[in-house]
């Protein structure tokens, strides 16, 4: 049954008679929801993950204590055993008898959930409790509704983010009833054999294990996910349309670096299941010096050296190296013959620098084998291009020189901190058996559309005709 796990709403009361005016009037408005009454062996087996809203009874009958900040901490604690709290766009409305609850509640998250922080607080009992006002008729579906969607009037990017969610989950909905309606029900097995042609259309012909047969068959599905996702009519909502100005205009100023990289790093590369054993176009590896010779990077016997060839590092952009070079260029005007020993020394430190910085560098291989080759299982030999990444600290090392393709600064998969990825169309190997003699799992893999590009700008270089010049 997983794949009815969809609530994004989670009321917690442990009184169900109290609490079913609600879950109708959630029912009412087309929005699912999973109840708990806060006892221990009633709650999920783990945290639900993907809750948005939490409806919360603060004095929980379970908890022993008449206490007000012991019922609330306990409630707090249960709130933690049902709902997965690392998620920080998540609003609690709740309803109390007592006045003073709200500020025990504001206290007992500091203490209780100190890493927590609640999109929003809502109350909807004072005096009276909200159930009371639902058993009287006087709290509607639509009040209710109106009450919470008044709290996201300055909350534009949750607004976004939730409609992008739920479009999402409508438009994977639609895929679905799309491949059930293409299916012939006289045929026996006709939806399952309309799923393997869609799965042979992205892995084709190659011999895949069970695991990956589903792996092959969602990216089949996303093109047709991502179509019905364009096609979504009712989003965006009167709510987030009215804000999209700003969006606009914030979208022309600049995040923080360390952002840009991060959502660079989603946008460009993916990683690879620990599952995904076969090595395919876009794949990408990372030498190490404690790689195996079942790394096509060893097996190439292929050093940082190579890649670097004919390309300049300006040395004298790092500080440190920069430091000893003017050092050793006073040292150089001077006629005496005594500082021989000094120019030596500064040399030495200077190219010992030097390679301390080149051995932050590390050559990298991305298989650029033709998509086809590899589905149809006629690809005898694999194609790779060289080059080479390094720490963002060195980003101004680099020359720009026309046979190389840099991508921007990014945070890559199993990298810490920002990396630059470089490759140099100079150096491109093949390799026979790739599935005998390739054993290592690659660091990541390029998204489609970025392959693509950088398909297209090799194949551009290798093709140059070139001609005769004495100049």
């Amino acid at each position: 049954m997983n794949g009815l796990r969809t609530s994004r709403v989670v009321v917690i009361d442990d009184d169900l008679e109290c609490a079913t005016p609600l879950l109708l009037s959630l029912a009412q408005l087309g929005i699912g929801a999973a109840y708990f009454n806060g006892e221990v062996e009633q709650l999920p087996l783990r945290p639900l993950t993907g809750i948005r809203l939490v409806f919360l009874d603060l004095r929980l009958q379970s908890s022993v204590s008449i206490d007000g900040d012991k019922q609330i901490q306990s409630t707090l604690n249960i709130l933690k055993k049902t709902v997965d709290l690392n998620n920080q766009s998540i609003g609690i409305v709740f309803w109390t008898r007592y006045d003073e609850d709200v500020a025990i509640l504001e206290k007992q998250l500091e203490l209780t959930l100190p890493e927590f922080q609640p999109l929003f607080l809502m109350n909807l009992g004072g005096k009276e409790t909200s159930v009371n006002q639902w058993n009287k008729g006087t709290f509607s579906p639509t009040k209710l509704r109106d009450s919470v969607s008044r709290l996201f009037e300055k909350r534009l990017s949750e607004t976004l983010l939730w409609e992008w969610d739920q479009a999402v989950h409508d438009a994977a909905t639609q895929t679905v009833d799309v491949i059930n309606n293409l299916s012939d029900p006289s045929v026996t097995d006709n939806s399952l054999q309309l799923l393997g042609a869609l799965t042979v259309a992205s892995c084709g012909q190659i011999d895949i294990l069970p695991i990956d047969a589903v792996h092959y068959l969602f990216e089949s599905l996303n093109p047709i996910h991502f179509d019905q996702l364009e096609n979504q009519t009712q989003y965006p909502s009167e709510l987030a349309e009215k804000h999209t100005k700003k969006l606009i205009r914030l979208s022309k100023t600049k995040v923080k670096p360390e952002q840009a990289a991060r959502l660079d790093g989603m946008l460009l590369v993916a990683s690879i299941s620990s599952t995904d054993k076969i090595v395919q176009p876009g794949d990408l590896f990372i030498g190490k010096p404690d790689s195996s010779r079942y790394c096509p990077i060893n097996r190439f016997e292929m050093g940082i050296n190579d890649v670097l060839d004919r390309i300049e590092l300006k040395f004298t952009k790092d500080a440190e190296y920069k430091k000893k070079h003017e050092e050793h260029k006073k040292e150089l005007k001077k006629t005496n013959t005594s500082n021989r020993k000094k120019l030596l020394a500064l040399t030495k430190s200077m190219e010992k620098r030097k390679q301390s910085i080149l051995d932050e560098f590390r050559p990298v291989l991305l298989d650029v084998s033709p998509k086809c080759d590899f589905s149809q299982n006629k690809r005898p030999i694999v194609r790779f291009l060289g080059g080479f990444i390094f720490p963002d600290k060195h980003r101004d090392l680099l020359s720009q020189p026309d046979f190389i393709y840099r991508f921007p600064p990014c945070v890559y998969p199993g990298l810490d901190g920002i990396w630059h990825l470089v490759f140099n169309s100079r150096f491109s190997y093949g390799l026979k058996n790739p599935g005998r003699r390739i054993r290592t799992k690659p660091a990541f893999r390029l998204r489609r559309s970025v392959f693509t590009d950088v398909q297209v700008w090799f194949a551009s270089r290798c093709a140059r005709p070139g001609y005769m010049s004495v100049s």
